[in-house]
């Protein structure tokens, strides 16, 4: 199994720097940077199945990324240059604003590093959280790895145990489905089972090593696997990425 995590990333290394030419080469690339997924991870013995992968090509997001993910069986690309006649997700300003996107789900992305309270966040989503249903259903990331390093870990651990409930509530009354990071918790957050590694730093021992543990964790989930890339270059700043999930330790996990 560790094998196989390995060939993965090794393909994945220069996917980004790839993703700068023609959209027929756009989607090329990111048909290959699928096809290595699923060669690695969709394996009978694993019990896994690839649903989507979330590339994020920070710095180089534009429509056209997102016409060639599509085009190549992805079904979220989430990037910091947002097309403004999109329904893209942008967090910045100190405020958020999030918005479904029908063709890919849903992506979100948080750029600003000021914290807002647990109860600014939700009221700051109410309008994306009313155009959100089963069918299309809105993903909310809040990546902890931020919190941490502006609060600190036990404020970072209290935000989160106050965030979670207020999310839940909001799923229960507003029928929405949505998946929040919340790297230091080993909990399960309600609804559809869908597990995001997050692979920011996958180049250092210590992130290979955080990866390997956590899918061998995942391993004994009978759960669909989605996985989510993130280049070492946007792991200090910004969050990311895709649908439903599981906490473990610090890490380069979402849930």
């Amino acid at each position: 199994y560790p094998e196989r995590i390995s060939f993965a990333l090794q393909g994945l290394e220069h996917v980004e720097n790839e993703l700068e030419g023609p959209l027929s080469e756009q989607i090329d690339t990111l048909s290959r940077a699928q096809s290595i997924f699923t060669q690695a991870f969709n394996q009978d013995q694993y019990g896994y199945l690839l649903l989507a992968t979330t590339l994020l090509p920070y710095g180089q997001y534009n429509s056209d990324t997102a016409a060639a993910a599509r085009q190549a069986g992805i079904k979220v690309i989430i990037g910091n240059e947002i097309n403004d006649s999109k329904g893209y997700v942008l967090l910045e300003c100190d405020v958020a604003e999030i918005y479904p996107d029908n063709e890919a789900s849903l992506i979100a992305d948080w750029q600003s590093l000021k914290i807002k309270s647990p109860e600014e966040l939700i009221e700051s989503m109410t309008g994306a959280i009313k155009e959100s249903f089963p069918e299309n259903p809105l993903v909310i990331i809040i990546n902890a790895g931020i919190l941490h390093n502006q609060l600190g870990t036990e404020n970072a651990k209290r935000y989160v145990d106050t965030l979670i409930p207020l999310l839940d509530e909001v799923r229960q009354r507003e029928k929405v489905e949505f998946i929040t990071s919340a790297e230091y918790y080993d909990r399960f957050v309600g609804g559809k089972q869908y597990i995001v590694l997050r692979l920011d730093d996958y180049q250092t021992s210590q992130g290979r090593w955080l990866f390997e543990k956590v899918a061998n964790r995942i391993a004994e989930l009978d759960v669909p696997l989605t996985i989510g890339i993130i280049t070492s270059k946007a792991s200090l700043s910004i969050s990311v990425c895709s649908l439903k999930e599981r906490v473990n330790s610090p890490s380069s996990l979402l849930l």
